[in-house]
């Protein structure tokens, strides 16, 4: 049997394991927040405390109320970050108040669920009720939100194990990292991603015609190196149906899954539907849920497109290592604000001599819409942009990306 104890305040950064004789424990924490399971116990998990020993040793005086026993339990040294993971993995990764806890250290505002807890109640398909408790503070929270729903109930009908197993009859990989380098190589401009996009929440319906293929085949014809794919359903009215089906027409670009990624069993889907790249939001993921994603990416072979916002969000994926892709969202998610000059504020100085020192690719995003908005963001230090409401909205495509570049960048 397991049974949760409470949440704990500490100070040390970094998270330990515990044992005694007669338990079998687990403690996950981060930062402040320090998580306790224990198993072993039928019953009767008395009040806990934790005391501080020293900055690396903890002790944990809990009271174990079974037969009128009492046990003293140790905490061991911090383990390395590997370990962290690995525990945090072994946990499969759920959702709850203790990631909000840890996103909140971070200075990320958006909550990962509703304070309550997960919805209880469904009012229609990924959809719960609200009260005072269980209101959104803005649309990306409300997003999140329904997208945890979304996926708890995905999870059920596709267990993780299955979807390990489809992965050696997923498509072939394609290099979106590489082909980005090669655009920007031969055309002398930035690599385009070019978004398969309908609809989007701020913008509402982008193309009433909307036929993705058709979409895809001539941004592809245009010169864009990737394609990014929206398979959000309920805001932007994309599907994973739209990927498989761009992936089996034959087009060659290599495929960016553009969803908003709040489990790890979402790094596995996408690439089983032929995804060759993801997208990772962090003012929605704590660093830990990045390097964890970071690691089952290189593990399955995706291309992460860790995307920032600001300094502070910038400052953070600085600090993780194994990232390649940076994008900077010139739109505030939270208020769908667009400034183009967000991408140059985040590339200057310090931030952007670690950026060259690192070898990450920089990818504008948001509020690109004529040659002069191109050249800008160049000038700034982007290698690779992402457009998609600029060209999608263009009766051809084609013709809205040499629009766009002021040139044929095809050829």
């Amino acid at each position: 049997m397991s049974c949760r104890i409470t949440t704990f305040t500490v100070s040390n950064p970094n998270c330990s394991k515990l044992w005694s004789k007669k338990t079998s424990i687990k403690a996950f924490c981060s930062f402040r927040s320090l998580r306790v399971s224990v198993s072993g116990y039928p019953r009767g998990i008395g009040n806990s405390l934790l005391h501080s020993s020293s900055n690396s040793r903890f002790r944990l005086a809990a009271s174990l109320e079974l037969h009128g026993m009492k046990n003293e339990i140790l905490v061991a040294t911090p383990p390395s970050d590997s370990v962290v993971v690995d525990e945090l993995k072994n946990k499969e990764w759920e959702i709850g108040v203790l990631k909000d806890e840890i996103a909140a250290m971070q200075g990320i505002r958006i909550r990962r669920t509703p304070p309550t807890g997960p919805p209880a109640h469904y009012v229609g398909t990924f959809e719960f009720l609200q009260n005072e408790d269980n209101t959104p503070r803005n649309k990306l929270e409300e997003i999140v939100w329904t997208k945890y729903v979304e996926v708890k109930e995905m999870k059920e009908k596709n267990a993780l194990s299955s979807l390990k197993k489809a992965l050696d009859n997923a498509p072939p990989l394609r290099d979106f990292i590489g082909s980005l380098k090669e655009s920007y190589l031969r055309t002398g401009s930035p690599g385009l991603i070019a978004e398969v996009k309908k609809a989007s929440p701020s913008r509402g319906v982008l193309r009433e015609n909307f036929h993705p293929v058709e979409v895809a085949k001539a941004y592809e014809k245009g010169g864009a190196a990737c394609l990014s794919v929206l398979t959000d359903e309920k805001y932007f009215q994309g599907s994973f149906e739209n990927l498989v089906a761009i992936r089996n027409a034959g087009v060659k670009c290599p495929l960016l899954c553009k969803e908003f990624i709040v489990d790890a069993w979402q790094l596995y889907y996408a690439r089983t539907k032929g995804a060759d790249a993801v997208l990772l939001i962090a003012a929605v993921l704590p660093d830990i849920d990045i390097k964890y994603m970071l690691k089952i990416c290189r593990k399955i072979g995706l291309a992460a497109l860790v995307e920032v916002h600001d300094e502070n969000e910038m400052d953070r994926m600085l600090a993780i290592d194994g990232i390649e892709l940076i994008g900077i969202n010139n739109r505030n998610l939270e208020t769908f604000e667009v400034d183009i000059s967000n991408t140059k504020k985040l590339l200057e100085g310090e931030r952007g001599e670690k950026l060259r020192q690192k070898n990450i690719i920089v990818v504008g995003e948001s509020g690109l819409f004529t040659p002069a908005d191109i050249a800008y963001v160049q000038e700034a230090g982007v290698k690779a942009i992402l457009v998609g409401e600029s060209i999608v909205k263009q009766e051809d495509p084609t013709k809205g990306i040499r629009d766009l570049f002021g040139k044929d960048i095809s050829a």
